[in-house]
């Protein structure tokens, strides 16, 4: 006769440090995109500046919504982490 439980019970570990895993991938991945999305930030504040001193005043405000749009994205990236931080 062989013990089934302590095989089980293992298992159950096993599933336990992979939703662990899987949770720190999803925190690290949010935390990446919040970080890529601050460089293009920087990159589309720049470029409509330099759109506007080119005489594309509405290329530049495009490139003025789409850094309001990524600003607004990275807010929702940091309530992602915030849930996340809550529950440690």
């Amino acid at each position: 006769m062989h013990d089934h439980e302590g095989h089980h019970h293992h298992h159950h570990e096993h599933e336990l440090e992979k939703g662990q895993d899987l949770k720190k991938k999803f925190a690290m991945r949010i935390s990446h995109w919040k970080h890529h999305n601050e460089d293009h930030l920087k990159s589309y504040q720049e470029w409509a500046a330099k759109a506007e001193e080119m005489g594309y005043g509405k290329a530049s405000e495009l490139l003025k919504e789409i850094c309001r749009k990524t600003e607004e994205q990275n807010a929702l990236f940091q309530e992602i982490l915030e849930i996340i931080e809550s529950e440690k």
